[in-house]
């Protein structure tokens, strides 16, 4: 890899030649110890490792000769659909759940200031080695992100603290309502994240709920060869491997109004129910974790719904937060605890809850890795970008072409609803299949709601999107893939 020209007499299929000095358009970040071997007893060998987006990442096509092997730090090539070009081959991430923990709260302190973020703020945040999460080795953390009473109209981006501001969005607000989405962000190098209020003053709440790993090998400890020499012998490269992922098409595995997976009753107050997931509905007895969208409704106070792993005590978190007489769903990834069960607490009142499964994580070879990329907009009904221009109707559907490469099976995403004409319901599903008894997003008539998804992709990288009732604009914006 080059960046200018200048610097070459010839150059090779794979080389990737930038005009100018500088390396800002490779996407790769500063020369820093990036693990494995070193030159010798303490020392390190640098690598610039590709940041999300990088065109260096699978450049070089699988059975080219410069395909194969380790990179410099002894990680297997290739990861992807090819290999990467210099010495960091980039490593699907895989999954490790943790028991929710909050990592800010502008309202206390924690993580931060004790002050609402302002007008264009982009307020930075640690979310690597706090919550659960290990000092290194991670490449994306998971957070539930709350906005708590905001002044104004406004949006929320999540993003890496020296990253720059993408043209998407997290969390869209309303003026004094309490809101939560689910955000996947890859760390800066210092291991910080930022979150960036659009207008208006906010606080803002984050949980971690687990994190996807770099996947870097580690050498193994060398061994005394038997022949013919006791010369030292380099064993296979290990790495802290998280669990890998397996999409589904979204089913239904509790409902408290009909007495699916639960008692037909509300969850009241205080009360703490035991949702079996492992080993139920055809999610595998090992799963470790499960991606789940939860909906309310019938709600009687404000309150909250918190999900962790059962048998342990209830932590300082939230999934989901709500106001009396509303319908909201928001995703989770929720650890799953003793007895394959999970644990689901409403704070106050009583709420009719409802779970949606899109797929679970467990520690197999034959699952998918998490990729993530810089967020783009895929659909925007408004302008037509992907999509006719005009709100999608009452029972339509609008296939929504991903842009990712064949070998993803499920998209990480953003779904927003603008401004319903009815109180209605958006379901995320894989292109080319029948839309399912499932929902990812809630909105009464003139809001503007988001969610975020997982969804496994149908034929040519694609999934539809089906409202049910009135008229409205969709957005999906596009984070990451699982491969």
């Amino acid at each position: 890899m080059a960046v200018d020209s200048s610097c070459l007499t010839t150059t090779a299929p794979n080389d990737l030649v930038l005009a100018g000095a500088s390396s800002t358009g490779t996407l790769l970040g500063p020369l820093a110890d990036n693990g494995g071997p070193g030159i010798g007893p303490g020392q390190i060998i640098p690598t610039r490792r590709p940041l999300a987006g990088s065109p260096v990442v699978d450049r070089i096509p699988p059975g080219d000769p410069a395909c194969s092997g380790f990179d410099q730090r002894g990680a297997v090539r290739p990861q992807g659909a090819g290999c990467d070009v210099g010495a960091y081959e980039s490593i699907k991430g895989g999954y490790h759940p943790l028991t929710p923990a909050r990592i800010l709260d502008t309202r206390d302190g924690n993580g931060g200031p004790i002050a609402p973020i302002g007008p264009g703020e982009a307020r930075p945040f640690r979310v690597v080695g706090v919550g659960g999460t290990p000092p290194s080795r991670v490449g994306a953390v998971v957070l539930n992100v709350i906005a708590v009473n905001p002044t104004s109209t406004s949006h929320l981006t999540v993003l890496a603290s020296d990253g720059s501001v993408p043209d998407t969005s997290n969390l869209n607000l309303e003026p004094g309502r309490t809101i939560a989405n689910l955000v996947t962000v890859e760390p800066d190098a210092s291991g910080f994240a930022a979150v960036r209020n659009n207008s208006g003053t906010t606080d803002v709440v984050a949980d971690v709920a687990g994190y996807y790993d770099d996947g870097v090998r580690e050498p193994a400890p060398t061994s005394p060869a038997e022949t013919p020499s006791p010369a030292a012998v380099p064993g296979p490269p290990t790495c802290p491997c998280g669990d890998g992922f397996t999409a589904s098409a979204p089913f239904r595995i509790l409902d408290t109004r009909t007495g699916t997976g639960g008692p037909a009753a509300p969850i009241g107050g205080g009360a703490v129910q035991q949702l079996q997931v492992a080993g139920a509905n055809g999610i595998p007895a090992d799963a470790d974790a499960v991606v789940v969208n939860f909906t309310i409704t019938g709600a009687s106070e404000n309150s909250h719904l918190t999900a962790w792993p059962s048998g342990g005590e209830v932590p300082t978190a939230s999934n989901l937060n709500w106001n009396p007489g509303d319908t909201i769903a928001n995703q989770a990834i929720v650890k799953v605890g003793a007895g394959g069960a999970i644990s689901l607490r409403n704070n106050s009142g009583s709420v009719n809850v409802i779970a949606d499964v899109a797929g679970w994580f467990r520690a197999t070879p034959s699952g998918t890795r998490f990729t993530m990329l810089v967020p783009r907009r895929a659909l925007d009904t408004r302008s037509g970008l992907g999509a006719p221009v005009g709100p999608v109707g009452p029972g339509a559907i609008r296939s929504v072409a991903t842009g990712l490469p064949g070998a993803a099976s499920a998209v990480v995403g953003n779904l927003t609803g603008v401004f319903p004409t009815a109180l209605t319901h958006v379901t995320a599903y894989p292109g080319g299949g029948s839309p399912p008894n499932a929902s990812n997003l809630n909105l009464p008539a003139g809001s503007v709601r988001p969610n975020a998804t997982t969804v496994a992709l149908g034929a040519g990288a694609r999934i539809n999107l089906r409202n049910n009732a009135g008229q409205i604009n969709l957005l999906y914006d596009v984070f990451g893939y699982f491969s």
